[in-house]
C-alpha cells in the first residue's frame, strides 16, 4: 500500500477499522508525519470548514498517529486546533475531547505544561478542552515527565484564584484531579 493510497483509505468513514492503512501509516511515520502535520495544521486554522464534511476524518486519525509518534511539532497544532471558543473543536472531533484528549497532549508535549495551563486558565475555551488540558497533566505525573510537587503547587495556584468566577465542568475536574493525585496538601 502506497501513501496516497493510505491517505485515501483514511481520509473518510467508512465505518470499518482500517487496521491495514494504519499499520501501513505506523511503518511508513517519516513520510506520512508531515502530511499529518499539515493536516493539522489546516484543522488548526479553520476548524469550522470541517463542520459541512461529516465523513471526513483525517484530522482525527492525525491526532492518534501524531500522538502515538510523540510528535512533538504537533504539539503547538493541537493545542491551537483546541483553543477555538465554544464548541467547534468538539463539534468536528467527537468524543476526542472527553475520551482521548488529554492522553493526546501529553503524548506530544514532552513535559512542557505551559500551553496546557493556558488553556486551563483561557474562560473561552471549551470546558472539556480545559479538563483535558487537566487531564493531561495527571498522565505528565503518572509517566513521571513533571513531578507530583508541580502539579499540585499549580493546582493551589488554581484553587487561589479561582475566586468568583463561573462554576463549569474544569473546577469539578480540577477537584477529582486533586482527589487521584491524593493532594492531601491542599485540604483547606
Amino acid at each position: 500500500m502506497q501513501l496516497e493510497e493510505i491517505l485515501s483509505e483514511l481520509e473518510n468513514n467508512t465505518g470499518k477499522f482500517l487496521r491495514l492503512a494504519l499499520e501501513r501509516a505506523i511503518e511508513e511515520q517519516l513520510a506520512i508525519t508531515p502530511i499529518l502535520l499539515t493536516t493539522l495544521e489546516n484543522f488548526s486554522n479553520n476548524p469550522s470548514e470541517l463542520l459541512d464534511k461529516n465523513d471526513y476524518i483525517l484530522h482525527i486519525y492525525a491526532l492518534y498517529l501524531l500522538a502515538q509518534f510523540r510528535e512533538p511539532l504537533a504539539y503547538p497544532l493541537i493545542v491551537k486546533s483546541f483553543s477555538a471558543p465554544g464548541d467547534i473543536s468538539m463539534d468536528v472531533t467527537a468524543d476526542i475531547v472527553t475520551e482521548d484528549l488529554g492522553r493526546i497532549f501529553a503524548s506530544v508535549s514532552h513535559g512542557n505544561i505551559e500551553p496546557l495551563k493556558q488553556l486551563i486558565s483561557n474562560q473561552q475555551i471549551n470546558e472539556y478542552v480545559r479538563s483535558a488540558a487537566l487531564e493531561a497533566l495527571l498522565v505528565l505525573v503518572a509517566e513521571e515527565v513533571i513531578s507530583r510537587e508541580k502539579i499540585i503547587e499549580y493546582y493551589a495556584e488554581l484553587f487561589s484564584n479561582r475566586g468568583g468566577k463561573e462554576y463549569d465542568y474544569t473546577w469539578t475536574k480540577l477537584v477529582i484531579n486533586s482527589m487521584e493525585i491524593c493532594a492531601k496538601e491542599l485540604k483547606a
